[in-house]
């Protein structure tokens, strides 16, 4: 039976052709290597199809499959009809009258170059890996040397779903599991740390309830700094109230720090204070540079979640006859707020300063790796939120053994 090639594969055999030990089929595909070659190298093709057919009207593959390349470079999302419409303005430019933009032809000329409509993922765009570099070699290393590892700090949000669990669960097989309502108990959380991880500032929340009616008259009795805003997201007006008490702070203790932030519209450059120096990331690298964002949320998330399933456990072993979605409602946001601070104590120093590394926010040999920053439990990627569960109990999810 003759060998069948990719045309990757065969691309890689006319480099390795030279060879002892290559097989028949292998040297058969030596006479067309020029062709094979541009063609794969090119990138206008699909690599793991087997045959190069060509549509009725390639130059217009080829041009359209350019101009997408372009537009995705320059980070432009392009649906289906978009794609379609500039598929007959450029057959119409070569002089190709009778060329028509089908569902059929462009279902065809996906799976001939090897494209396809990916949903987007947010907060994930491609880092620009020349700045960050620049930042990380020329300012970097002023940064270090005027202030020490626990005087370099910091701070980013992030939305909590207050009862929030995970959306899988242990069971036997084939089993379905029933699910309910969603909650959109929604706050946002402000997360603060050093570079060594020696001090964790108090949680800064967000909710939409000005004065919540399980709180306590002294909003000082709580575990964390908590306000309110329309939509229980950061303003400009919070960041910046937020700042210069911190400042204030440090002006008691004679103390300066270096707070780095992600550069957003809710972080103003112009804030005038006297003992905290502003450092904004560079703006198309914060997805990997953003030191709390690669992995002390996450794993304080986890141990939140844990949490919060622990709680609920609980009362479903003192009482049976109760689900998950009862339990819930005697939850409040008291509760919740008690049980982030708890879960912000559990991340480790060493999980910090990891993750301060990971972002390239120390000198380049001292880089992470992902297995260095230490999870909860493997927390899951996928969450949801509580209400989601039936009455089973969710001691095989949420991080609890």
């Amino acid at each position: 039976m003759p060998i069948s090639l990719l045309r990757k594969e065969k691309a890689q055999i006319i480099r390795e052709c030279q060879r002892p030990g290559a097989t028949q089929s292998q040297v058969a595909v030596a006479p067309q290597k020029e062709k094979l070659l541009a063609y794969y190298e090119a990138g206008q093709s699909n690599g793991c199809r087997k045959r190069g057919r060509e549509g009725k009207a390639p130059a217009v593959d080829r041009a359209l499959f350019t101009w997408l390349k372009e537009k995705r470079a320059q980070g432009a999302l392009l649906a289906g009809p978009a794609v379609k419409e500039k598929a007959r303005q450029l057959s119409a430019s070569l002089g190709l009258n009778d060329f028509k933009a089908s569902d059929g032809w462009f279902t065809r000329w996906k799976r001939r170059f090897n494209v396809a409509c990916e949903k987007v993922q947010s907060g994930k765009q491609s880092a620009d890996k020349p700045t960050a570099e620049q930042w990380q070699c020329e300012k970097l290393p002023r940064i270090l040397e005027k202030f020490s590892l626990a005087d370099i700090y910091n701070a980013d949000e992030t939305g909590l779903y207050l009862k929030g669990l995970c959306d899988r669960g242990h069971g036997e097989k084939n089993e379905k599991q029933e699910g309910g309502k969603v909650s959109k108990d929604r706050v946002t959380v402000l997360v603060c740390a050093n570079m060594d991880g020696s001090d964790k500032r108090p949680l800064f929340m967000i909710g939409t309830s000005k004065r919540p009616r399980c709180f306590p008259e002294d909003f000082r009795k709580l575990p964390l700094n908590y306000v309110s805003s329309a939509n229980a997201c950061m303003t400009g007006e919070i960041f910046i109230k937020w700042l210069k008490k911190w400042d204030l702070q440090l002006c008691w203790q004679s103390r300066q720090i270096c707070l780095f932030l992600a550069n957003f519209s809710v972080h103003p450059q112009g804030v005038v204070l006297t003992n905290i120096q502003l450092e904004f990331l560079p703006p198309n690298a914060m997805s990997s540079m953003q030191p709390m964002a690669q992995g002390v949320i996450k794993n304080m998330k986890g141990h939140y979640r844990s949490k919060i399933a622990s709680r609920i456990n609980v009362a479903l072993d003192v009482d049976p006859s109760t689900d998950v979605q009862t339990v819930l409602k005697t939850v409040n946001l008291l509760d919740c707020i008690h049980l982030v601070a708890e879960a912000w104590q559990d991340v480790k120093p060493t999980t910090i300063s990891n993750c301060f590394r990971k972002g390239r926010c120390v000198v380049p040999e001292e880089s992470v790796r992902d297995k260095d920053i230490a999870e909860f439990d493997d927390p899951p990627e996928r969450c949801s939120t509580a209400s989601q569960h039936g009455k089973r109990g969710l001691s095989s999810c949420c991080g609890c053994r």
